[in-house]
């Protein structure tokens, strides 16, 4: 019988792991090896969701006082400008997932980060802004800004919110936005300090 030993190393692992979440979970100084390629991807929502709860525990356990969540590279770009990365969360589409799990873990303060077309789901009440869960409405939307901002807008001339923004004062839109994706996540979680931010 011949022993064989080996050592499995990555070069410059360091630095690397400094691009990626190591840090959060506890892997300090190096990148994990993990299955036959060092990658892992979650493959279900329930892996997506543990690894977000895993992370947002993270953030209790070191006593942030506010947690990021973000969805979209860009809403975590503009997060980083502000807080520190080790407090920011991506949360794919798992909007209310997300938020269950910080209140589950007493977050006292949580700060929600997107873009105006992710946001407006979260306006008209989507739990999850992924298509499959459904479109923004437009003519409801169409409604909102007749109500609130008194334009009429002709949401035939654009099928994304972006495009039917240019008809508008770009703020104005946005802070209704803001206002109603807010009373959304009030009624979905009562007595919570959460604030959401369009970037």
């Amino acid at each position: 019988n011949i022993k064989l030993y080996c050592t499995i190393s990555i070069t410059d692992g360091e630095n690397i792991a400094k691009q990626s979440a190591n840090a959060k979970v506890g892997v300090i100084g190096g990148l994990s090896i993990l299955g036959t390629t060092g990658f892992v991807k979650p493959v279900s929502s329930s892996a997506y969701i543990d690894s977000v709860k895993a992370e947002i525990e993270f953030v209790k356990a070191n006593e942030y006082e506010t947690l990021v969540l973000t969805l979209g590279n860009s809403a975590f770009c503009e997060a980083k400008k502000k807080f520190e990365e080790e407090q920011i969360v991506e949360i794919g589409n798992f909007v209310y997932d997300a938020l269950e799990i910080a209140k589950q873990n007493e977050i006292k303060k949580t700060v929600f980060m997107c873009g105006i077309g992710k946001m407006t789901k979260v306006a008209q009440g989507f739990k999850n802004t992924h298509n499959r869960f459904g479109v923004i409405d437009f003519e409801t939307l169409r409604e909102d800004i007749k109500n609130s901002l008194y334009v009429e807008v002709d949401s035939t001339k654009s099928v994304t919110v972006k495009g039917l923004m240019e008809q508008l004062n770009k703020e104005a839109f946005h802070n209704m936005i803001i206002e109603k994706a807010n009373k959304t996540i009030k009624n979905w979680f009562e007595n919570t300090d959460i604030k959401v931010e369009v970037i």
